[in-house]
Order: C-alpha cells, then sequence, then structure tokens
C-alpha cells in the first residue's frame, strides 16, 4: 500500500527527535522521497529506523499473542491516515493500594475502524487474514480515543454476553459534532498465561442496549471480577476473530 510505511518511518522521527537529532533532516528527506517511491524502498526506510531504535533500546514491544499486533497505515486522497494508535500494548489495572496490579496485554480487531454500508465509507477496503471490509472514518476517527477508554476500565461496569463482553461511556463524535454512547465490545480471556483484552468492534451506539433511551438491562461486573474469573476458565477460549493475524 502506497505509503505505509512511509508514514511508520515519519511516527519514528518524531518519536526519535531527542534521541537523533543529528539524523531527523535526512530521515525527513527520506521520508518525502518514500512518499513517492516504491514501497519496497519504503520498507527498508523503515527497517533502517527500526535497527536505530533496537541499538538503543527503542523498539516497539512484541507480545506472544495471536492477534494482530500492528496495523499499516494507509491513504486516502494523497493524504496518509496512521493506525499506530492500535497498536498492542500492556495496561495495569489496581484495586486498592498494597494489592498487585492486575496486567492485560490488548490489541484491537478490524472492526474497529472498518464497517460496510456506512456514509461515512471510503472507497478504500482494508483486510486482515480473516476478512476485507470497507473503512469508515467514523470509526477511524474514534479508534483514536480507544486506548484511553480501555485505561478508564477500572472504573467502568463490564456487561457479559455470548463469549464477549462490553462497556459504554459517552464519547465525543467528532463527526457529527456532538456527544453519543459508544460501545467498545471485548474478548477477555487467557493466552498463553497471559490475560488479554482484544477489542473486536467499537462504534457508536445507536441501537440496542446502551443506545439512546434503551438501558442495559444485563448484570454488570467490574474488571477485576472478570479478571478473577477468566484466571479459572481454561486458556485459549475466545472468539474466532481474536486470530486475525496474515499468515504465509
Amino acid at each position: 500500500m502506497e505509503g505505509t510505511y512511509a508514514v511508520a518511518v515519519l511516527t519514528l522521527a518524531n518519536q526519535l527527535t531527542t534521541i537523533y537529532s543529528n539524523d531527523l533532516s535526512a530521515l525527513g528527506h527520506q521520508y518525502l522521497v518514500a512518499v513517492r517511491l516504491r514501497n519496497d524502498y519504503a520498507a527498508n526506510l523503515h527497517s533502517h529506523c527500526q535497527t536505530l531504535r533496537a541499538a538503543r533500546g527503542t523498539s516497539l514491544p512484541t507480545f506472544h499473542v495471536d492477534s494482530i499486533q500492528h496495523w499499516d497505515a494507509f491513504e486516502h486522497n494523497g493524504e496518509p491516515f496512521d493506525l499506530g494508535h492500535l497498536d498492542c500494548h500492556e495496561v495495569f489495572f489496581k484495586k486498592e493500594e498494597g494489592k498487585e496490579a492486575i496486567r492485560f496485554v490488548v490489541t484491537y480487531g478490524l472492526h474497529c475502524f472498518t464497517k460496510d454500508g456506512t456514509e461515512h465509507n471510503i472507497p478504500l477496503q482494508y483486510a486482515d487474514g480473516r476478512e476485507s471490509r470497507f473503512i469508515c472514518l467514523e470509526r477511524y476517527g474514534a479508534s483514536k480515543q480507544l486506548r484511553s477508554m480501555i485505561e478508564k476500565l477500572a472504573g467502568a461496569t463490564v456487561y457479559l454476553t455470548q463469549g464477549e463482553s462490553f462497556f459504554t461511556l459517552d464519547v465525543m463524535n467528532n463527526a457529527s459534532g456532538e456527544v453519543e454512547p459508544f460501545k467498545i465490545c471485548m474478548a477477555i480471556f487467557r493466552e498463553h498465561r497471559v490475560l488479554r483484552i482484544h477489542v473486536t468492534s467499537a462504534y457508536f451506539a445507536r441501537t440496542g442496549e446502551g443506545s439512546p433511551g434503551e438501558p442495559i438491562k444485563k448484570k454488570g461486573f467490574s474488571i477485576f471480577k472478570v479478571a478473577v474469573d477468566t484466571q479459572k476458565k481454561p486458556k485459549g477460549q475466545c472468539p474466532k476473530e481474536v486470530r486475525n493475524r496474515h499468515t504465509t
């Protein structure tokens, strides 16, 4: 995809400002060139920046999970759209002082920024290892807040459905300019002895439970209760959407 790796290079260059001040002008120039050249050249440039980061111990962390850990950027009408905010990360929740925090490894799914048949679609499809869907700019815009939403789980009520969990927050919709209920759907499970959260989908709730005028009737739980119960379950029980990596 044209510009995918070039966007990654620009992001890395910004992050390396204080470390590689002597290299930034060169990286900035290479970025401008890479936007216009073939993807293989841009990929080599991306690899070079990763090498620089690794040399200083600043490589992006890699987790032993069977989900996409980094989403490549996409380009629309000549404008790059970064997806680095959906990179795999850790989150810690502490119930009370003096007790050990609960650790989750978090990944995000394709449905967090895609949906077919909406007024916010652009004529560009994005694929994971399972399916391909049209990009939805409304979902993409809201996805930039997902990490901070997940970090608020300690104070949220988690509702359980068949094979999935969800919680809702009131969020500003930049597309409509209004605050709307936002629904975050998750798979919470164990993988290789690690507690996992995989956000399967996230969207403004306009129908069904959690939407305006539709109260949630299910019993709610804290993330701490869900974590304890998940620890007791066999590892690896999760929706098929979790295993979304491309295979060769």
